[in-house]
């Protein structure tokens, strides 16, 4: 007769049991914990990136205006009127808008006001002065639809009031006298002390695209901008 042995279990005694492999063990979990990582510290840096700025010193201050955080890039095309034309140049467009200023001599700047302009898509900046006032101009390239208009770059006039530390808006429209501009700057054409806005314009005549340097002043009396000069480009 043959007597099996069994040893009684003890309470105390352990035996580790094979777990499958969790979701952290899995390389592909690594990798998309990875990918997500990314894709955060992408739009962190996208978030501070600055689209475009310019820069004015006045009675000792400098002044910058940036546009701050890519939000699209956009390439225009023409509809209507301009059907089948376009640009090849691409529109990066920002969310806000942010004024700074610092003593000319230099240091850090100092952020003054900041502006959700995302449901605008300001894509170009300017600053400049224009008439005998202390208050800086302020002009802003635009990329988007108007009332009678599809999507396109936009001019809007603005100024930072010195007394109330803040930008007004002084005009803004469709477009200047070309339906297009490309690139946008201040400058004294005519050496009186006074800046002028220097627009890279496109027109279409036909089959026929002109190439313009257009020169504008901003008329407070009258709240428009006016065209001074057009220089052809060939």
């Amino acid at each position: 007769m043959k007597t099996e042995f069994r040893v009684p279990k003890s309470k105390y005694s352990f035996v580790p049991k094979e777990k499958p492999a969790g979701l952290w063990r899995s390389p592909t979990a690594w990798v998309l914990l990875l990918l997500i990582i990314l894709i955060v510290i992408f739009r962190l840096l996208a978030a501070k990136e600055v689209v475009a700025a310019a820069e004015y010193t006045q009675d000792g201050i400098s002044y910058r205006a940036a546009i701050e955080g890519r939000a699209a890039v956009k390439y225009w095309r023409g509809s209507d009127f301009l059907e089948g034309r376009s640009l090849p140049q691409p529109f990066v467009l920002g969310r806000e808008i942010v004024v700074y200023e610092r003593p000319a001599a230099g240091g850090h700047w100092q952020e003054k006001k900041r502006y959700d302009f995302a449901g605008v898509g300001p894509w170009c900046v300017a600053m400049g002065q224009m008439d005998e006032r202390k208050d800086i101009e302020v002009f802003i390239g635009a990329y988007r639809a108007t009332r009678y208009f599809p999507e396109g770059p936009r001019p809007y006039f603005f100024t930072w009031d010195m007394e109330q530390q803040k930008l007004l808006r002084l005009w803004s429209g469709s477009y200047l006298d070309a339906p297009v501009f490309t690139a946008a700057a201040f400058e004294d054409m005519d050496g009186d002390g006074r800046q002028e806005l220097k627009l890279d314009e496109r027109q279409w005549l036909g089959e026929t695209e002109y190439h313009y340097i257009t020169y504008y002043t901003y008329w407070r009396s009258n709240f428009q901008p006016v065209k001074l000069k057009r220089e052809v480009i060939e």
